[in-house]
């Protein structure tokens, strides 16, 4: 599937974001929330693997070329956010996306410590494609595994 732009308004289908955006970095720093649209932007990238174009077939292992592209999570409807980055890495690995239907509150976190709390009036998440490769990863497979 080559995703474009996903839309979620429904924090049941939030394991949806979560996938797209589990151990994908991102730059805290480029991080953006506009007050008067009441958006926040997360640029992020992302290995596409299901864009992955065979290079060489081999005899064991089959050489795969495996685009990484910058795509661009925005939350909607956002009141308030917080940046918590104790070691102020910068640079880190989105793992776990949560949502706390009683506060209104999406959390992003990390493996490292860094949270981003987001306030929330209504659930509304979109991630974009916009066909930004930012380099290529080289991957070597098993024949039968690829």
């Amino acid at each position: 599937m080559t995703m474009k732009r996903i839309t979620i308004d429904h924090y049941q289908k939030l394991s949806i974001v979560q996938d797209i955006i589990c151990e994908c970095p991102c730059d805290s720093d480029d991080i953006v929330f506009d007050r008067d649209t009441r958006t926040v932007t997360i640029p992020f990238e992302r290995e596409m693997h299901e864009e992955r174009i065979l290079a060489r077939q081999g005899v064991l292992l089959n050489h795969w070329v495996c685009p990484v592209k910058r795509l661009l999570l925005t939350v909607h409807h956002v009141v308030d956010c917080t940046i918590n980055d104790a070691c102020q890495i910068g640079r880190i690995d989105l793992a776990t996306l949560e949502y706390d239907n009683d506060k209104m509150r999406l959390t992003l976190s990390s493996s490292f410590p860094f949270r981003f709390e987001l306030s929330v009036s209504a659930i509304e998440l979109t991630i974009e494609d916009r066909d930004i490769v930012i380099r290529s990863r080289h991957l070597r497979l098993l024949r039968w595994l690829s």
